[in-house]
């Protein structure tokens, strides 16, 4: 698959624009898989909040967590902890093993979405189911 099809295929959602979809590939192929949104808005710095929550509720994220409604409740942590950890870039302590950095994530529990509910929002996202 080219570079360009799977860009592409991220444009279908709303109001993700091509800077973003272009670091999220870019990211991606250079550093691997995202293990969680926490690692997403630290490795693609032009990420918003709106951009976050319409990538969750469209359903990107259901192969690492299946639960959205979580997902969308930690969007502000995630963005928090990247801006966080922004700050921090580069500071060492003499501790610190070269190469490691530190992750410290705080979830916030919320109810999961019913079948109805990721629906609903995926439509107002893509357009379609």
């Amino acid at each position: 698959m080219t570079r360009r099809r799977f860009a592409s295929g991220w444009a279908a959602l709303r109001g993700i624009g091509k800077a973003v979809i272009e670091q999220l590939v870019e990211s991606r192929q250079k550093d691997g898989p995202f293990i969680d949104i926490f690692d997403v808005a630290v490795r693609v710095p032009a990420m918003n909040a709106r951009m976050l929550d319409h990538i969750i509720k469209a359903g990107a994220f259901d192969l690492i967590d299946k639960d959205r409604g979580k997902l969308c409740v930690n969007v502000s942590q995630a963005l928090n902890a990247a801006e966080a950890a922004a700050a921090t870039a580069g500071q060492h302590s003499l501790f610190d093993e070269p190469g490691k950095q530190e992750r410290i994530v705080s979830w916030i529990e919320a109810p999961s979405w019913s079948e109805q509910k990721k629906l609903r929002e995926e439509k107002d996202v893509l357009g379609f189911w």
